[in-house]
């Protein structure tokens, strides 16, 4: 998710709303673990937001590391920001450390979510295209006329008299 992506030793692990002290999301929770003088935790703060505001049934919770140790500590926290995204049953899906761009969200919340109830319909296929009719030949073009000969330059004329 992250220019810093943790190695996977967080997903499949499940987080509840007893451990993050608010409910789960509908769909996906964003959990954002950050210190109090933390500049790319305020980054990471409004891109994670701004996905849970974009995305409907997506909660963006954050929790300072020094006043929830025992989740720091279940998330394997070992800098901030740490950001987990969780699926609505709470199962960790993807992990990162630093500062996500909104796309890389995006990306885990996608693999977060369900799988479509109603699969997309194929599309018809087209219908067979007719053959062009054909087109009348032109009749070829006349050869060109040679080039008349015209004043060569460089070439000194003699005075007129």
């Amino acid at each position: 998710m992250s220019a810093a992506a943790v190695p996977s030793g967080g997903p499949g692990d499940v987080v509840g709303a007893a451990d993050l002290g608010e409910p789960l999301g509908e769909r996906a929770t964003l959990v954002q673990v950050s210190s109090a003088f933390c500049a790319p935790c305020r980054a990471t703060r409004r891109v994670l937001a701004a996905v849970a505001a974009s995305v409907p049934g997506v909660v963006h919770v954050e929790r300072d590391v020094a006043d929830a140790p025992a989740l720091a500590a279940r998330l394997a926290v070992t800098s901030t920001p740490t950001v987990a995204v969780l699926d609505a049953a709470g199962r960790v899906v993807r992990r990162a450390e630093g500062v996500p761009t909104s796309g890389q969200v995006l990306a885990a919340v996608a693999r977060a979510l369900p799988p479509r109830a109603d699969p997309v319909r194929p599309r018809r296929p087209c219908p067979p295209r007719r053959p062009c009719p054909p087109r009348p030949l032109c009749p070829p073009r006349p050869p060109r006329p040679p080039r008349r000969a015209g004043p060569r330059w460089g070439v000194c004329r003699p005075a007129a008299r």
